[in-house]
C-alpha cells in the first residue's frame, strides 16, 4: 500500500475537527520549529517579506500612537455643566437622548446618532385643542391633537446644543495647538498602511510552510483580536492541504536562514 504524505494525513485529520481545534491546528503551525530547507530564492519571498514589513509598520504605528495619546488631554477644557442630564430633562423628552460616559455619568452627545437629530430641529409636542370650526370631524368629536412648538424642551436643547458645540470647538484648537491632531492624522496612516498589508497577507497564497506559518500568524493575531474569521480559517487550511498534498515534504519545512535574509 502507498505511504499517506504525513503531513496531508495531519491536515486532512484538523480539517474535519471542529473550529476549536482548527484554531489549535493554527496556533501549533505559527510556531512551529519546523527543520530548515533553503532554496536560494525562497518561493514565500513575497510573504515573508510582507510580514517584515507589516512588523516595522506595526511598531512604527504602535509608536505614532503612543505619542498622541499623550497629546490627547493636554489643554482640552472639561466638558460645560450644560452638557449632563438633569432630572428635568426627563419631562421635557430629552432624557432618552443622553449617553454614558466613561466615567458612568450621562450626558448629551449631540454629534452623531439620535442625539443629534433630535437636539438639533425644533422641539414639538402634542397638545389636545378645541375642534376648530370647519374642519370636517366626527359630530361628537370635541378635541384634536396637533404637534406644536414646545418652548421650553426648544430652550434647553439649545443650551446643549450651543455648549457642545463651543466646547468641541475649544477642544479642537486645543489639540491643534498641543499637536495632537497631527499626531493623530500620523497615527492614523501607518495604521492603515498596517490593514492594507496585512490584507495583502490574506490575499497573498503560500508555496510552502514558511508561508503558511506567515498566515498562521496573522490569523492567530485576528484570534487575539477576536475577530469573526471562520470563513478565512476555512482558506487557510484549504491552502494547507493544497501544499501537503502536491508538495515534497522534505520542501515544506521552515528555513530560519531564509526568514532573516530573503
Amino acid at each position: 500500500m502507498a505511504s499517506v504524505n504525513p503531513i496531508t494525513a495531519r491536515a486532512m485529520a484538523h480539517a474535519k475537527t471542529s473550529t476549536t481545534n482548527r484554531r489549535a491546528l493554527l496556533g501549533g503551525i505559527a510556531v512551529a520549529p519546523f527543520a530548515a530547507h533553503c532554496p536560494k530564492i525562497h518561493p514565500d519571498r513575497k510573504l515573508l517579506d510582507l510580514e517584515r514589513q507589516r512588523a516595522l509598520a506595526h511598531v512604527a504605528y504602535d509608536i505614532a500612537s503612543a505619542q498622541a495619546q499623550a497629546l490627547h488631554l493636554i489643554g482640552v477644557p472639561e466638558a460645560p455643566a450644560a452638557l449632563f442630564l438633569r432630572e428635568s430633562d426627563h419631562a421635557l423628552g430629552l432624557g432618552g437622548y443622553a449617553t454614558r460616559r466613561g466615567d458612568g455619568t450621562l450626558w448629551f452627545y449631540p454629534d452623531a446618532g439620535n442625539a443629534s437629530i433630535a437636539l438639533r430641529k425644533p422641539r414639538t409636542r402634542d397638545e389636545t385643542q378645541p375642534v376648530p370650526p370647519g374642519v370636517n370631524l366626527p359630530r361628537d368629536a370635541q378635541t384634536i391633537t396637533r404637534r406644536v412648538p414646545w418652548a421650553e424642551a426648544q430652550v434647553r436643547a439649545d443650551e446643549i446644543v450651543t455648549a457642545f458645540d463651543r466646547w468641541r470647538h475649544e477642544t479642537a484648537e486645543a489639540r491643534r495647538a498641543s499637536g495632537y491632531a497631527v499626531a493623530s492624522e500620523e497615527a492614523d496612516k501607518l495604521g492603515s498602511e498596517v490593514t492594507r498589508i496585512e490584507r495583502e497577507i490574506e490575499l497573498t497564497p503560500p508555496n510552502t510552510l514558511d508561508g503558511i506559518s506567515v498566515k498562521a500568524q496573522h490569523l492567530r493575531r485576528c484570534l487575539n483580536w477576536a475577530l469573526d474569521i471562520d470563513e478565512y480559517l476555512d482558506v487557510f487550511i484549504g491552502e494547507l492541504l493544497l501544499i501537503a498534498q502536491t508538495s515534497d515534504v522534505a520542501n515544506l519545512t521552515l528555513c530560519p536562514e531564509t526568514m532573516a535574509t530573503a
